[in-house]
C-alpha cells in the first residue's frame, strides 16, 4: 500500500508508491507546488529526479519548470503570459541542443488570433465573428492575408454547431469542403459530407436509438457502395453487437462490474497481435516500448508532453502549442511538416523541401476520425477506415501520417 503523509495545511509533503519509490513535495507561502522530488530505482539502478516550479526573478509573468535527473539538469519550460493570465510565449529546452519556442497573441475576449512557430518560422493567423471562429489561415504567413486560396472558412448553424468548413481553394480551382447536419432532438452529428467541388469524395450518415446510441452508420467513399454497421446495445447502454453489411460480426459481454469480458469476431479483418514490452520512468511515464524486434524510444518536455520518439533509428521531434497540440514536427531524416489547426487539424505542410512546401488537407468522419487526406490538386493520397473504437481497420497511404 501506499504511505502518505501531510504538512499543517493539509498537502501532501511525503508519499512512497507501491514500487518503493519515495515523492516528496515543497510549497511556498500560498501553499503552491514548489519543488518534487523522487527517489527510486529503475532497472536495478537507483535514481533521483527533481521538478522545480518557479517565477522570473525578472519578470512576474514568467513562470519556469526545471527537471533534473540524478543531479543533471535534463528539461526546463517557461511560460510567459499577460497581466490577464493570457499566454504569450512558451520556450522549451531539452539538454543543451534543442530550444523549441513558440509565440502567441490575443484579443481582448482572449482568444487567439496569431500563432507563431518560431523554430520554423510558420505562423496561424485566426479571425472570428463575434464569438465564433471564422477562418483560418494556412500559407504560414505572419502577414493577414483574407484570400480563399490561404484560409479555411467556417459556416454555422444559429445555434452555434458548425455547418460546413471549406478548405483553401484547390489548384484546380475547385472548392474542398465538409458540410455537417445534426440529430435536432440529440444535437449530435446526422451526417458528414467531404467533397472535392460537385464530387462526393466521403459520407457518413447517422441514426441514433432512443437513448441517444449510435444505431446505425452508413459510409460511402468515393462511387464505392455504402456499407452499413448496425449496432446493439444491452440495457445498460453497453455495445453488445456490430452487425456489418460487408459480412461479419462482433459481438461483446461484460462483467458483472462493467468490465469488457469477451470479444467475438465472426469474420473480417483479424487481431493481430505481437509480443510486446514496456518501460518506465520513476513517475511511470513511457520510456520505451518494444513491439516485436522493434524499440521505440521516448522523450518528453519539462510539462510532460512527448519531445521525441526514436525508432528504427530515426528521431522524430514535436512542438506543441498552448493547448497540447502537435503544431511542428521534424524528423532526423531530413523530413519536417507544421500542422494547422482551427477547431481540428485542417492542414499538413511538409516543409521536407523548404522552396517547395507542399500542403496536404485532412478530412473527417463524424465520429472525429480522420478518413482522408487530400494533396492541393484533390487527389486522395491517404484513406483510413475504422471500428466503433476507434480502431483503424484498414488504410491506404501515399504519405506518412504521423
Amino acid at each position: 500500500p501506499e504511505n502518505i503523509t501531510y504538512n499543517n495545511m493539509g498537502l501532501v509533503q511525503n508519499r512512497t508508491d507501491r514500487a518503493g519509490t519515495s515523492f516528496s513535495y515543497e510549497y511556498n507561502e500560498r501553499q503552491q507546488l514548489t519543488s518534487e522530488k523522487l527517489a527510486g530505482v529503475i532497472n536495478n539502478v537507483a535514481q533521483t529526479q527533481e521538478t522545480k516550479y518557479t517565477r522570473s526573478t525578472t519578470d512576474i509573468f514568467t513562470q519556469k519548470v526545471n527537471v533534473a535527473i540524478n543531479g543533471v539538469a535534463t528539461t526546463s519550460q517557461a511560460v510567459t503570459t499577460d497581466s490577464l493570465g493570457r499566454v504569450r510565449s512558451m520556450e522549451s529546452t531539452v539538454g543543451s541542443s534543442f530550444n523549441a519556442k513558440v509565440n502567441g497573441t490575443s484579443d481582448n475576449l482572449g482568444r487567439l488570433t496569431r500563432l507563431t512557430d518560431v523554430n520554423s518560422g510558420m505562423s496561424t493567423n485566426y479571425v472570428y465573428t463575434k464569438t465564433r471562429l471564422q477562418s483560418v489561415q494556412t500559407n504560414g504567413s505572419a502577414t493577414v492575408s483574407i484570400a480563399d486560396s490561404d484560409n479555411a472558412k467556417y459556416e454555422y448553424y444559429a445555434n452555434g454547431t458548425v455547418k460546413k468548413i471549406t478548405y483553401p481553394i484547390l489548384s484546380s480551382g475547385q472548392s474542398l469542403t465538409s458540410e455537417f447536419t445534426y440529430n435536432k432532438a440529440l444535437g449530435w452529428v446526422e451526417s458528414v459530407t467531404n467533397k472535392n467541388g460537385s464530387t462526393v469524395l466521403s459520407s457518413y450518415l447517422y441514426t441514433y436509438d432512443n437513448n441517444g446510441n449510435v444505431k446505425t452508420i452508413d459510409a460511402k467513399v468515393g462511387t464505392g457502395a455504402t456499407q452499413t454497421t448496425t449496432y446493439g446495445y444491452d440495457g445498460l447502454n453497453r455495445l453488445i453487437s456490430a452487425v456489418r453489411s460487408t459480412g461479419g460480426t462482433d459481438t461483446y459481454t461484460y462483467d458483472v462490474k462493467g468490465n469488457r469480458l469477451t470479444q467475438t469476431k465472426s469474420s473480417g479483418t483479424d487481431i493481430q497481435v505481437q509480443d510486446t514490452s514496456y518501460s518506465y520512468d520513476l513517475k511511470n511515464v513511457l520510456m520505451a516500448m518494444t513491439v516485436g524486434a522493434v524499440t521505440s524510444n521516448f522523450a518528453y518536455y519539462a510539462d510532460g508532453l512527448r519531445f521525441s520518439k526514436t525508432t528504427a533509428g530515426v528521431q522524430t521531434k514535436y512542438i506543441y502549442d498552448y493547448n497540447g497540440q502537435v503544431i511542428s514536427s521534424e524528423k532526423s531524416n531530413g523530413e519536417k511538416a507544421s500542422y494547422i489547426r482551427g477547431d481540428r487539424l485542417l492542414v499538413k505542410k511538409d516543409r521536407t523541401n523548404s522552396t517547395a512546401v507542399k500542403d496536404y488537407y485532412y478530412l473527417y468522419n463524424g465520429h472525429g476520425d480522420v478518413v482522408q487526406i487530400v494533396d492541393k490538386s484533390g487527389a486522395i493520397v491517404n484513406s483510413y477506415a475504422y471500428d466503433e473504437w476507434g480502431n483503424i481497420t484498414s488504410q491506404t497511404e501515399g504519405i506518412q501520417n504521423s
